[in-house]
């Protein structure tokens, strides 16, 4: 049995935090990784599509609204997305 050398271990999910009720929090990519399951790439793809929140740019880095990703999640669950 041979293995595919591109296959990779899953990255262990980590669960990510919500803001008080009635605050939002900006989210690192990595967490938007962590709570929708999409890779950097499909997460590019989607805001590219028109599919899912763009970020906000400060400089080098993005950040995401949490509530944004959250109604996008919702909005996903619920087949609109």
């Amino acid at each position: 049995m041979t293995t595919d050398p591109t296959d990779k271990a899953p990255r262990p999910v980590r669960t990510v935090t919500p803001p008080a009720e009635g605050a939002d929090k900006f989210l690192r990519r990595r967490e938007v990784e962590d709570m929708t399951g999409y890779s950097k790439n499909s997460i590019y793809r989607k805001i590219r599509q028109g599919t899912f929140p763009a970020p906000s740019k400060g400089g080098a880095s993005s950040r995401w609204s949490y509530r944004e990703v959250e109604a996008w999640q919702e909005r996903f669950k619920a087949g609109l997305a």
